[in-house]
């Protein structure tokens, strides 16, 4: 969809989605098929929902953190799917081109995360919750925040759009989740004022304005960390998470300085844009070997399900692929290193070439605009 302007210079409605829409209605996508196994398209049963990492009551006390994010990747049926993907790709182009990638997915997750907060202490009795809502919903508070702070030139008329849309669509689905709506929108609200106020403080505390890739770079990293020290089970010990969440703060706080450091020097740009790539492949490298053990099962369901829709020649292909499923971290961490390096190949080149102005434009940068 194109963007939609009035004679103001305010925009009304919709806008075309970025890259990282695209990925996130990519990862629905991949969930959605995942579940389809043994599934029909108009219902997706519980067991499923359960096993790929829905909400229920008891999460939080069983210490299950994984599934208040994973939820918001899992739908019920097409319907379901179709309406949330709409709703993403419709209102999400115009928060990721105001804050950028990194942002727009940090609060994407916090109102994903936020929706299925609210859900757990809202709800009483057994449930099951699943779907995007928390996180569309995010969206629009985050856009309305924004709107409220001066840093977007949003119109009336595009709220009263969303939320006739929202309200159209609980009327229509029954078992609509309302917490997850209030939750996800109160939390992308409030990510957005935090962020704001973590713009204007970083005007004192850092010297550049980093550039998207590697603001990035820095939180997939920090989240990462956080992922392996959960899998690795010290966060299921009380005791020892504030000491853990102390110490991921402060190593992120003293990367975030250091990236600020490099950046200031001369043929900085070119250090991270080298450097990143090599994290992305062993990250990949990582997560694809943590989890190869499992690969054999999902193997299995692939082919039954290839063969269970007369596609003997795909499940054959697959059943090859899993015969050498041990070298797929390395196949996967080499793809991965040349498509980072291919995509910040520009500025590789813009950093060999450097010989200070692009320190220069990042500190610029950082003294041009207060906050988000």
């Amino acid at each position: 969809m194109a963007g939609a302007w009035s004679n103001t210079g305010r925009q009304t409605f919709f806008a075309s989605p970025h890259a990282v829409s695209y990925i996130l209605i990519l990862l629905n996508s991949a969930m959605f098929l995942l579940c389809l196994a043994g599934n029909s398209l108009v219902h997706i049963d519980q067991a499923t929902l359960f096993h790929y990492g829905a909400l229920y009551e008891g999460a939080l006390a069983r210490k299950e953190y994984w599934r208040f994010a994973a939820s918001a990747f899992l739908h019920v049926n097409v319907l379901h799917f179709a309406l949330n993907m709409l709703c993403i790709a419709a209102w999400s182009g115009i928060l990721e081109h105001r804050l950028g990638a990194t942002y727009f997915i940090i609060v994407y997750l916090v109102s994903a995360i936020g929706g299925s907060i609210a859900t757990v202490y809202g709800l009483s009795g057994p449930f099951l919750a699943v779907g995007a809502s928390g996180a569309i919903s995010g969206i629009v508070g985050a856009l309305l925040c924004l709107t409220l702070l001066g840093k977007a030139a949003l119109s009336a008329q595009f709220f009263v759009v969303t939320i006739a849309v929202n309200v159209m669509f609980a009327l229509r689905m029954p078992n609509i989740g309302w917490m997850a709506h209030l939750g996800g929108f109160t939390a992308g609200f409030a990510c957005i004022a935090v962020l704001d106020g973590l713009e204007m403080f970083n005007r004192q505390w850092l010297r550049c304005k980093f550039p998207e890739f590697v603001k990035f770079a820095i939180a997939v990293a920090a989240a990462f960390a956080a992922i392996f020290a959960y899998i690795d089970g010290r966060l299921t010990s009380s005791s020892g998470i504030p000491v853990l969440i102390a110490g991921w703060g402060m190593a992120v706080l003293a990367t975030v300085k250091l990236a600020d450091f490099i950046l200031c020097m001369r043929k900085g740009l070119t250090f991270f844009a080298l450097t990143i790539p090599v994290l992305y492949a062993a990250l990949s490298f990582i997560a694809v070997n943590a989890t190869v053990d499992s690969i054999p099962a999902y193997c299995i369901k692939a082919q039954n399900f290839a063969m269970a829709h007369t596609q003997s020649a795909a499940a054959a292909y697959i059943g090859t692929a899993c015969r050498e499923a041990g070298l797929w971290p390395f196949v996967l961490a080499s793809i991965v290193f040349v498509a980072a390096l291919a995509v910040l190949w520009p500025e590789l080149r813009r950093g060999l070439n450097d010989v200070g102005f692009a320190a220069n434009t990042f500190r610029a940068e950082r003294r041009r605009r207060a906050g988000l």
